[in-house]
């Protein structure tokens, strides 16, 4: 199962590397509903790095190395998602219903690595991790597709 789920970390991983756009796009139309003068948003790209190299070595370590050593990078990667939430923390951004779901999206996905990385450590099922991070994954490709089908043409 493990050499399986290597997949949805790649899965995850490419997710990753078009998140950030993705970001900037939403939090572009969100400012631009705001009381703001000339808003701006730039994110974090050492937080996407660092996610992106520790889920390269993740999925490497989970086929190679055992559970409780590849646990220690899962939780770093919970950590790195649930850091990389603290860009989202203004109310004009969080306004915006799809950066909302976006958020909410990333804490589901920190929360999943995270657990994942308490489960392997501990030897205990990885069932609920993993769906946490299956229900991430589908619900940011939920989320793209949704953007590329209306635009959020229902804004403000």
């Amino acid at each position: 199962m493990t050499s399986l789920f290597f997949f949805v970390h790649l899965a995850v991983l490419a997710t990753l590397w078009e998140s950030v756009n993705f970001s900037l796009r939403l939090s572009a139309i969100a400012l631009k509903n705001s009381q703001l003068k000339n808003p701006l948003f730039i994110p974090n790209l050492i937080y996407r790095n660092l996610l992106l190299v520790l889920l390269f070595f993740y999925g490497i370590s989970s086929i190679l190395l055992p559970d409780n050593v590849s646990g220690f990078l899962a939780i770093g990667i919970g950590c790195l998602f649930m850091a990389n939430l603290k860009e989202f923390h203004y109310w004009d951004l969080l306004r915006f219903p799809a950066l909302a779901v976006y958020y909410l999206l990333q804490l589901i996905g920190g929360m999943g690595y995270f657990y994942l990385g308490i489960c392997q450590l501990s030897q205990q099922s990885l069932l609920i991790a993993q769906g946490l991070i299956l229900s991430y994954l589908v619900g940011l490709l939920s989320l793209y597709l949704l953007w590329q089908r209306h635009k959020f043409s229902l804004t403000k």
